[in-house]
């Protein structure tokens, strides 16, 4: 889940890249959706350890992982730990609303469990598909 297809990463941004994301945005607006949908206040994390502890424990928690890819563009992934009548679960947003080899594309994947979210192959883990929640008409490169 972490990599889609021909986008690779190639370095973190500093944490407030976050803070860069207006809420105009497809990305943010599809997060800001989520979070009011889901009703709770999620505790929200600095790190992987963080929601890997709110995941134990089935705790809400959210945390923003922002990097650039390999052609400069930035991209945002939100994870969410979110309880669920089968359990906890992570269901994350990854926003390539901003680069052209992501399919300048909003997804959202709900998985069982961390190492499913982190997987290559997460399908195969028992994650949903790839539900495709944003996805403009015309997706460009940027021009250098």
């Amino acid at each position: 889940m972490r990599c889609f297809g021909l986008v690779l990463l190639l370095a973190s941004l500093p944490a407030t890249a976050r803070d860069r994301r207006g809420l105009n945005e497809p990305g943010p607006r599809q997060v800001a959706a989520f979070k009011r949908q889901e009703k709770v206040k999620f505790k929200e994390c600095a790190d992987e350890k963080c929601l890997e502890a709110a995941f134990q424990s089935c705790s809400p928690a959210h945390l923003v992982s922002a990097f650039t890819t390999i052609e400069g563009t930035p991209a945002v992934f939100d994870s969410f730990v979110v309880s669920r009548a089968e359990g906890c679960r992570i269901v994350e947003f990854a926003d390539y609303s901003k680069d052209a080899w992501g399919g300048c594309a909003v997804r959202k994947t709900v998985c069982p469990n961390m190492k499913a979210a982190h997987s290559d192959s997460p399908e195969s883990l028992g994650c949903t598909p790839s539900e495709v929640l944003h996805k403009p008409k015309i997706c460009k490169s940027p021009v250098p």
